[in-house]
């Protein structure tokens, strides 16, 4: 009788030893789980830097081959291309970043019955549900609707070339309402700059013209 005893007493203290260390197991895992999330989240934002950071060389190199000149939103000519195009064919900046796919710089959605995502689209930027089409990166419209050479920018390293958007390929003076930017990264986006620098952003430092009406002339948006 007094063996039986022993033998469920080494059992119960077994359980219990087993069950203190999962219950050890359950805090340390909750303990690091923000850590992990967050070292996860500074590998997507550096991974969303080098895609801006690409695209920025892509963009500097067109402005080589056209006398400085910064690419349109659309070529009208008769190829039709536009500057996030996939092929080279069908884009202005493609054949600089080594893209021969159909897929446009930044994009994200169903095509084909597949959902596809770019190589350069942001990886902190979810699938959209259904057959939505979405891209990660907007081209700031006063910067392609001037036309203007980039040498002749006062101040290319404070005025936004590319940013991330709100599922739209370009941008216009606003974190919110129409083609607004994206906070992607701990309340903030990385900015590709004219003159081909990245930095984050703050989302309280943009200049934002929902709430301030000289946003549209302050030299972040304005080149």
């Amino acid at each position: 009788m007094k063996n039986i005893k022993n033998k469920f007493s080494k059992i119960y203290f077994t359980i219990l030893e087993l069950l203190i260390v999962i219950a050890v197991m359950v805090i340390l895992a909750g303990l690091l789980l923000p850590a992990l999330n967050k070292a996860k989240e500074q590998v997507r934002r550096i991974s969303c830097t080098n895609n801006l950071s690409q695209i920025g060389n892509g963009f500097l190199s067109y402005t080589l081959d056209n006398y400085d000149h910064m690419p349109p939103y659309r070529d009208y000519g008769d190829s039709e291309k536009y500057w996030f195009g996939g092929r080279p064919s069908s884009g202005l900046i493609a054949e600089y970043l080594g893209k021969n796919d159909a897929y446009g710089i930044g994009f994200i959605g169903m095509n084909v019955g597949k959902m596809r995502r770019d190589k350069f689209a942001c990886l902190s930027e979810p699938a959209p549900s259904g057959n939505t089409q979405i891209y990660t990166y907007g081209y700031n419209q006063s910067v392609y609707k001037t036309s203007k050479k980039i040498t002749i920018f006062p101040n290319p390293s404070i005025t936004c070339l590319l940013t991330e958007t709100l599922n739209t390929i370009s941008c216009y003076y606003t974190t919110s309402g129409y083609y607004p930017m994206k906070f992607r990264h701990a309340n903030g986006a990385n900015v590709l700059f004219c003159d081909s620098h990245v930095s984050w952003e703050k989302m309280i430092e943009i200049p934002d013209q929902t709430i301030d009406t000289t946003a549209a002339s302050n030299p972040f948006w304005r080149p």
